[in-house]
């Protein structure tokens, strides 16, 4: 259990990295001079960011619980599967925001599932 808790932290702390720089880049910028506008655009990114790690960290301890136990992951490996599930929602974000917010949280868990199990495997079969 102690594996896959840490597989799953390192797999969710890479997601939140790499969202966060997907976010700064892609951060645009209110007209407005008030702070108060510019701290809820940054809140919303944050929220963004915080939500999709939460539902990778489900979604990989899921995943990672099903993942065969000869398979082994290093941090390099699992920062890629990271980047992978990042894309993901980079793709599929809007689709699921428009269904509302049980939809938005069942489908990053789904897709962390989803990714873990297809592109975990497939990096780790290609290491061994």
């Amino acid at each position: 259990m102690k594996v896959i808790l840490k597989r799953t932290l390192w797999f969710a702390l890479a997601v939140f990295l790499l969202d966060l720089a997907l976010e700064a880049v892609t951060f645009e910028m209110p007209f407005s001079r008030e702070w108060g506008v510019w701290k809820e655009e940054l809140l919303l990114h944050l929220v963004a960011v915080v939500t999709a790690s939460i539902c990778a960290f489900a979604g990989g301890f899921i995943g990672f619980y099903l993942f065969p136990k000869a398979r082994v992951l290093k941090v390099k490996q699992l920062f890629w599967v990271g980047a992978a599930f990042v894309a993901v929602v980079f793709v599929v974000d809007g689709l699921l925001v428009a269904g509302g917010l049980i939809w938005l949280l069942l489908g990053l868990t789904v897709f962390a599932f989803i990714v873990v199990q297809s592109v975990g495997r497939w990096v780790a079969a290609r290491d061994a």
